[in-house]
């Protein structure tokens, strides 16, 4: 059985789809295998893949377009290492990038491991102006990850990041509907689990989306509003964390603010608070929300008033967060 299975969804790759599979076969170390999913390419990716003949590089088709997570789950299920490793198939990695993942996973018991990038363009070149900018995972604590995640914005990278198998099952299958915030739900889903761990050196090329370009994550209108539409669903992830410590010492500032503390029988009531101190409007809308729906619940209102000293009144006034502090 491989050490490491790496997952790789492509899609209309026939131009960087060799460049990735060149880079797994001329890694030091061997013992893995590549499970490549062409989500019904219409260009010549494909016959790309089928030129190299190694045994490790195992080809499934998908006979109708199905999305990023669907490839995704499809590898997933035929994949047999305990060790699993995400590249999509127009990156590449970095010569000694399966001995890093393999040995950090060795050392430590990460829910999840994560690497920071090499930005490259069409043609593989270095984007040196963008370096800096992808170089944003340090190794924070836990509690920065998901402080950062909640309030702002996704700050965790999907090509390039490994976990282990026994944390793998929790999250799988994926939703195939989550587009934009695949990789966002992912990480979320990961923190709640274990460990986050952050590799001190890049082992990934990491091809920048162009704008308006034919990837996912290319910035456009389009794009913009599918991260608004998913945000929501996104956020719901949070719903299941229930540490408290965890809560209490992740929103400290927020939770001396609000005076809203976090309780096993009132968190999403808890979230939504935490919500309305995001500078993200969208962010505001799902925390009011979340809590238009705990205080219609039954009980709740009295619930709210013994924990929080909270009453109509102060309903009326959650609607100034989302005015006065919009953004």
């Amino acid at each position: 059985m491989p050490q490491i299975s790496i997952l790789a969804p492509t899609f209309n790759h026939e131009k960087y789809i060799g460049r990735f599979i060149e880079s797994t076969l001329n890694q030091g170390f061997n013992d893995f295998e590549v499970l490549i999913v062409d989500d019904c390419s219409s260009d010549n990716t494909t016959k790309e893949i089928l030129k190299y003949k190694d045994k490790r590089i195992k080809l499934i088709k998908h006979d109708f377009n199905r999305g990023v997570n669907a490839a995704l789950n499809a590898a997933f299920k035929r994949s047999k290492s305990d060790i699993l490793l995400f590249c999509a198939g127009d990156d590449s990695f970095e010569l000694d990038a399966l001995e890093m993942v393999y040995n950090a996973h060795q050392k430590n018991d990460y829910a999840a491991l994560y690497t920071p990038l090499i930005p490259v363009d069409e043609n593989n070149n270095v984007i040196e102006e963008l370096m800096d900018g992808y170089v944003n995972m340090q190794n924070r604590s836990k509690s920065e990850f998901i402080y950062y995640t909640f309030l702002m914005w996704n700050c965790l990278t999907s090509p390039g990041m490994s976990m282990k198998r026994q944390y793998a099952k929790v999250i799988f299958p994926l939703p195939a509907s989550m587009v934009n915030f695949q990789d966002y739900q992912m990480h979320i889903r990961l923190m709640k689990l274990g460990e986050i761990g952050v590799l001190d050196k890049r082992i990934v090329r990491y091809k920048v989306p162009m704008q308006n370009g034919s990837q996912l994550s290319s910035p456009s209108q389009i794009t913009g509003m599918r991260e608004m539409l998913e945000t929501h669903a996104l956020l719901d992830e949070f719903l299941t964390y229930d540490d408290i410590p965890l809560l209490e010492a992740t929103f400290a500032k927020e939770i001396a603010q609000t005076g809203v503390k976090p309780y096993v029988d009132t968190l999403p009531f808890f979230w939504g608070a935490m919500a309305l101190c995001s500078q993200h409007q969208i962010r505001k809308i799902w925390g009011y929300h979340k809590i238009m729906q705990f205080y219609n619940q039954k009980g709740a209102q009295e619930i709210l008033h013994k924990r929080y000293a909270f009453t109509f009144a102060n309903l009326l006034h959650l609607a100034q967060f989302c005015v006065a502090q919009g953004g």
